[in-house]
């Protein structure tokens, strides 16, 4: 097998930018210079996303320099989704798939196969013989009588695009502040750019101005109030007022960007109105709009 390309981002070195080698690129920029500073990544956007959040300010290239020809990077050729249903899925169709607590329906895992069936069946039956990665967090879930849930997030013609879409899933992931089991490099290395902590609903979280979409809110306490109050003054049912239908979209939209609500049921209870995303695979699942707007950037 090829040894793949690593990607070199000098930000303090002579010179700095991104090299795809290290004897005769990297190391030249770097060693015997007081200083230096850089790392190795996977893929280019890794490198240059690593030297966008570690270059100074004023510094003399904001953008990095890349020392070798882009037009060696093959582009990846567009790939077709597919659209026939998981029953009648020909050998070869790759399926994107995560792992899910379900209770929250919040993914701990993303993975691609084949064989969404087979690989379900050796996850929930490795769990006993392995004690690293993702095995563990499904052994916790099982010890407490809760079966995790496989759910196929897209179907892809090739194994190169399942790769892909698997990335690019795991770093929408860890850009809302989950916590995920993946263990390869590449994964480690989006999850040290682009992780966002989760914000503990307990902590105190500086208040004021913030937009909706297009629409600038007083503050966070005030959205909450008046989504509140809208969700209490209704029967229980679909909601229809059309602004409110609105920012119920906007907020499902900035922290569920990988699952489609079509409307909104709310229902009252003791604690206050409860609400449900009604979502176009024809599932329901909770929604906590308050944590939500807590979330908003």
């Amino acid at each position: 097998m090829a040894k793949r390309t690593r990607y070199y981002a000098v930000v303090s070195g002579k010179p700095t930018g991104i090299f795809n080698t290290w004897e005769g690129g990297a190391a030249q920029a770097t060693q015997g210079i007081p200083g230096a500073d850089h790392a190795s990544f996977a893929t280019l956007e890794l490198a240059l996303e690593w030297y966008r959040q570690r270059v100074p300010d004023g510094a003399r290239y904001a953008s990095p320099v890349i020392h070798f020809e882009t037009s060696d990077i093959v582009p990846e050729a567009p790939h077709q989704a597919l659209q026939t249903s998981l029953d009648g899925m020909a050998s070869g169709q790759h399926v994107v798939f995560t792992i899910c607590h379900p209770e929250t329906n919040e993914p701990f895992y993303v993975g691609e196969t084949i064989d969404l069936e087979r690989r379900e069946a050796h996850y929930l039956g490795s769990v006993s013989r392995k004690r690293k990665g993702v095995c563990v967090k499904i052994a916790e879930l099982l010890a407490q009588g809760i079966t995790p849930v496989f759910q196929v997030v897209e179907r892809v013609d090739s194994k190169e695009a399942a790769l892909d879409a698997k990335s690019r899933l795991y770093k929408l992931y860890v850009q809302r502040g989950l916590t995920l089991y993946n263990r390869t490099l590449e994964h480690r290395e989006i999850h040290q750019l682009y992780h966002v902590p989760a914000v503990p609903l307990t902590a105190p979280i500086g208040d004021g101005p913030v937009y909706l979409g297009p629409h600038l809110q007083p503050s966070r306490e005030h959205l909450k109030r008046r989504v509140k109050d809208h969700l209490s003054l209704k029967a229980p049912g679909l909601v229809s007022n059309s602004q409110a239908k609105e920012y119920l979209a906007l907020l499902w939209a900035a922290t569920h960007a990988d699952l489609e609500a079509l409307s909104f049921y709310a229902e009252a209870t003791e604690e206050g109105p409860r609400l449900q995303a009604n979502l176009v695979s024809g599932t329901s699942i909770d929604f906590d709009y308050a944590n939500a707007i807590d979330r908003l950037p």
